[in-house]
């Protein structure tokens, strides 16, 4: 069995294909000699603990647009045939019947945006058991060039970061990768690390702050509860139940992508039971 990689948004991969392909592999392949992943470049840490091998491979001719959420109408549904097709001119040649991939999650969740846990889904925590450092939290200053109206400016998260680190006596992570994510002066700037060592450090962390995005979904798959805010309703569900499958107390700031820096200051306060400063 050969798995096509997801090309889409990087928390959907996190907090649906690869619980699903997990699924798969214990449920369905588990006497399977081979259970091959291809993926893309840099994510195999995520398929490490079920597949038989990882193969980095970049899907040029699929556009992520049409490769994400494969069962929202509007954004058309890829054919199998074009993962099928795409892995063979990467010198794959396995039959058809023998390759998994994103478009046959459409006969597992229904047509909307928020698909609802089901059965076939066997999530991980990457690193259970790591110990939480009461002082650490983590930030995602997103710094997108798509929807820029939902990153978190430098004013504001310097404010948050500041008050964190000066009077709550906490160290300060900013993550991401180094050019979809900014850092705040005295943080410690953690943007660009290796999956594996981001999970490790997510892990260590007692809280992860900011807007709604792929680490901070990556966040709860290590344990580490998120302090999130958008502008998308559905999120409430994901970070509710949907994309949180091991109950984590996570909380929302405001309705809105651009809460006041004093409202986030007041959430961490009521989520850490300590005074902060605003």
């Amino acid at each position: 069995m050969i798995v096509a990689p997801w090309h889409g948004e990087f928390g959907w991969e996190v907090a649906l294909w690869v619980p699903w392909l997990r699924w798969m592999r214990l449920n369905v392949h588990r006497t399977d000699t081979d259970f091959i992943v291809t993926c893309a470049p840099g994510h195999e840490f995520l398929y490490a603990d079920f597949a038989t091998k990882q193969i980095p491979i970049e899907m040029p001719n699929i556009s992520r647009r049409d490769c994400q959420n494969v069962w929202i109408k509007d954004h058309g549904l890829v054919r199998k045939s074009d993962y099928v097709n795409a892995l063979r001119g990467a010198g794959f040649k396995h039959r058809k019947e023998l390759i998994l991939t994103p478009h046959d999650l459409q006969f597992i969740w229904p047509r909307d945006e928020c698909p609802r846990p089901t059965k076939r889904s066997a999530p991980r925590a990457y690193f259970d058991g790591a110990e939480k450092l009461t002082d650490h939290v983590a930030m995602h200053v997103r710094n997108y060039e798509q929807h820029p109206e939902r990153n978190w400016s430098h004013k504001d998260s310097s404010y948050v970061a500041n008050a964190l680190m000066t009077t709550g006596g906490f160290t300060v992570h900013c993550i991401g990768t180094g050019d979809g994510a900014n850092t705040v002066d005295g943080a410690t700037d953690s943007r660009g690390l290796e999956l594996r060592e981001l999970c490790a450090l997510l892990a260590n962390c007692k809280l992860i702050i900011g807007p709604s995005s792929g680490p901070l979904h990556l966040a709860n798959f290590n344990l580490t509860p998120a302090l999130w805010w958008s502008g998308n309703e559905k999120d409430i569900v994901r970070y509710g139940t949907h994309w949180n499958p091991f109950n984590l107390r996570n909380a929302q700031v405001g309705d809105g992508w651009q809460p006041k820096p004093e409202a986030v200051l007041d959430s961490v306060a009521a989520w850490l039971f300590k005074e902060m400063p605003r």
